[in-house]
């Protein structure tokens, strides 16, 4: 069966989605854990709340694709440190007319070897479900213990 360019478009839509939320859900688990160690500390839980909530207001990151020749690319967009300046980085490629997805290599070029497979609903829904903002999921030992973890829960 053969995958579609609107298809795989589609699919890195989904991608960028996962993302999205994998941030929104690391930074609120990040804002609980900035109260309760201030709480710790021995501010009120007002105080504690305020002052996390005064410098963790925003999403850390957001994600957006660039469409090339040949690959996707994944953009990773600074939204805190950075946001003036507007920092991008690349987080990921995705071929565009297999859907495979590599790790980058820099900022133009991924690295070689794929690492998971959009076209494939095993490999999407893996994807999706350990997705992250820092990329460590997309290193090749990191995918196959990912794998090996979804083999287990499968057998």
């Amino acid at each position: 069966m053969t995958t579609t360019p609107e298809e795989i478009l589609g699919y890195v839509a989904e991608y960028l989605e996962a993302l999205n939320e994998a941030d929104a859900k690391y930074q609120a688990e990040y804002i609980e854990r900035s109260i309760q160690k201030y709480v710790e500390e021995g501010k009120t839980l007002e105080a504690a709340t305020e002052r996390v909530r005064s410098y963790a207001s925003e999403r850390s990151y957001t994600y957006s694709s660039e469409i090339g020749r040949r690959y996707i690319r994944i953009v990773q967009n600074d939204m805190m440190g950075h946001a003036l300046t507007g920092q991008r980085f690349a987080h990921a490629f995705v071929e565009v007319e297999t859907g495979l997805v590599y790790k980058t290599a820099g900022w133009n070029a991924p690295a070689k070897g794929a690492r998971f497979d959009l076209t494939n609903e095993t490999d999407r829904a893996l994807l999706f479900a350990n997705c992250e903002f820092s990329g460590g999921y997309l290193y090749a030992d990191r995918v196959a213990e990912i794998r090996r973890n979804a083999e287990e829960v499968n057998a």
